[in-house]
């Protein structure tokens, strides 16, 4: 979840508008787990609708991807299974 977020908010502006979405989708699939997050999902909600240099129909279309989102999280109620990338982190690391 926090992996999604932090690309939500770094990725690169040029077609964010089309990736947002699918960084929305990959989030929604956490459920209710991924309440968590809401108070970042809240802030780039926020941060999309007042986004300078930015075309206005990318940036509504921004917005609305993670309006949708943090709409769907909170009504979600299911719990899906999480699982941890450290595991997988640690047999990558060549120390």
């Amino acid at each position: 979840m926090r992996a999604c977020i932090e690309y939500a908010k770094n990725q690169n502006p040029w077609a964010s508008e089309d990736r947002m979405g699918r960084i929305m989708a990959a989030l929604k699939l956490y459920g209710a787990r991924a309440k968590e997050v809401l108070p970042d999902l809240r802030e780039r909600a926020t941060f999309c609708k007042n986004e300078k240099d930015f075309p206005e129909d990318c940036r509504k279309r921004k917005t609305a991807a993670v309006e949708e989102a943090i709409k769907a999280i909170e009504a979600a109620t299911d719990q899906p299974e999480v699982r941890s990338i450290a595991p997988l982190l640690r047999k990558a690391d060549p120390l």
